[in-house]
C-alpha cells in the first residue's frame, strides 16, 4: 500500500451512499417485521453486517498518524447525537413508564455507549450496536499498524492470516472476553479493512466468487435447519458467522453494481440517496422508539399502511431535529482557527 490514501471517485462515493441508504432501510424493516413477528426480521438484520463492512472498507484509508485524534473524532461523531437522543428520550420514558430500570453501575456504560446487549430500557435496545462499533474503532487503531505489511503478503498468506485472526476472535468470544455475536461483527469489519487496503478500494473477481460460494453454502445450511429441518441443530454461534459471509457478499456485490451506474444521468435519485445517507445515523438512533417498545405505533389503527406512514413522518421529523441539534452542539465544540491563518489552512 502506498503512503497516499485511496480516495473514492464520484461513482464509488455514491455507491457507498446507496449501500448506506439500503442498509438503513433494512434495519428499519427488520424492526417493523420484528414488531409484526415476521421471520424475515432475522434475515434482514444482516444490514448490521453491511454497515460494519462499509465502515471497515472506508476506515482502512483514514489518517492514523495521531491515534488519539482519530478515536476522539470518531467517538465525538457518534456519541454527541447518542447523548442528545438519550437526554431527550429517557425523561419521557421515565415519565410514562415510571422506571428506567437502569442501575447505578450501568450509568457509565450507557454514557459511553458500551452497555451492549445489557440495555434494560424497552424501546432502545437497538443501541447495543454502538458498543460493537466502538470495538471496531479501537480495533482499527491496531489494524493501522498492519496496513502496509498486509499489502506485501502473498495472497495465500494474507487469507490464512485473516482466517487465523477470525479463529482467535471466535475463541475470545467463546471464552466470554468479548460479547456474544460480536466476533462475527468485528471479523466483518476487519475483512473489509484489509480487503480495502490490499486492493485500494477495488474488489477482485476471485474474492467475489469465493465469497459468493461460501455465502451460498452457509446460507443454504441455515435455511435448511431453521425452516425445513424438524430439529434445528445449528450451533448457537453459527448464525452470526453466516451473516458475516452474507453481509460481506451483499456489500461487495452492491458496491460493484452501483459503482458502474452513471449517476450524472440520475441527479434526483443521487440527491435523494445522499440525503438519506446523510441522515442515516440519526435515523438509526430515533426510528425504533416508534416501532418497538411502549411507544410503538405499529398497531395505532387497523390499517398497517396508515401506521407505517405515521411512523415514517415521526421518524423523519425526529431525525431532522436530532441532526440539527447534534450539528449545533458539534459546531460549538469545534475549536475555531486562530489568526494568522495560512493559505494551506484555507485550502
Amino acid at each position: 500500500m502506498s503512503d497516499k490514501l485511496f480516495q473514492l471517485n464520484a461513482s464509488q462515493s455514491l455507491a457507498i451512499s446507496t449501500i448506506r441508504a439500503i442498509a438503513t432501510l433494512m434495519i428499519i424493516s427488520c424492526h417493523v417485521m420484528q414488531g409484526y413477528n415476521h421471520f424475515l426480521a432475522w434475515w434482514i438484520n444482516v444490514g448490521v453486517h453491511i454497515f460494519l463492512f462499509m465502515s471497515g472498507f472506508l476506515l482502512a484509508h483514514s489518517d492514523y498518524t495521531n491515534k488519539l485524534v482519530f478515536l476522539k473524532k470518531r467517538l465525538t461523531r457518534i456519541l454527541i447525537p447518542y447523548w442528545l437522543f438519550l437526554l431527550l428520550v429517557l425523561p419521557i420514558f421515565y415519565y410514562y413508564t415510571g422506571s428506567l430500570n437502569i442501575g447505578l453501575k450501568q450509568i457509565p456504560k450507557y454514557l459511553f455507549g458500551t452497555i451492549g446487549f445489557n440495555i434494560n430500557v424497552t424501546g432502545i435496545e437497538h443501541l447495543w450496536f454502538l458498543s460493537l462499533i466502538i470495538y471496531c474503532y479501537v480495533t482499527a487503531i491496531f489494524l493501522s499498524y498492519l496496513r502496509n505489511i498486509s499489502c506485501r503478503l502473498s495472497a495465500s498468506v494474507f487469507y490464512l492470516g485473516l482466517g487465523a485472526f477470525f479463529y482467535i476472535l471466535h475463541r475470545l468470544e467463546t471464552a466470554t472476553w468479548i460479547p456474544f455475536s460480536y466476533a462475527a461483527g468485528i471479523a466483518t469489519f476487519v475483512l473489509a479493512f484489509f480487503i480495502s487496503c490490499r486492493y485500494q478500494g477495488q474488489i477482485p473477481r476471485k474474492l467475489v466468487i469465493g465469497l459468493g460460494l461460501t455465502t451460498a453454502v452457509t446460507t443454504l445450511i441455515r435455511i435448511y435447519f431453521e425452516h425445513l429441518s424438524p430439529v434445528n441443530k445449528l450451533p448457537v454461534r453459527y448464525v452470526p458467522w453466516s451473516k458475516f459471509f452474507l453481509g460481506s457478499f451483499l456489500f461487495v456485490t452492491m458496491y460493484l453494481l452501483f459503482s458502474k451506474i452513471n449517476w450524472e444521468t440520475l441527479p434526483k435519485t443521487a440527491t435523494a440517496i445522499r440525503t438519506l445517507a446523510f441522515y442515516s445515523y440519526e435515523i438509526y438512533l430515533t426510528h425504533q422508539i416508534f416501532i418497538l417498545g411502549p411507544f410503538s405505533l405499529l398497531n395505532l389503527t387497523s390499517l398497517k399502511i396508515v401506521n407505517l406512514l405515521v411512523i415514517a413522518v415521526l421518524v423523519t421529523v425526529s431525525t431532522v431535529f436530532l441532526k440539527w441539534l447534534s450539528e449545533l452542539v458539534l459546531l460549538r465544540l469545534t475549536p475555531k482557527k486562530t489568526f494568522p491563518v495560512s493559505k494551506a489552512d484555507v485550502s
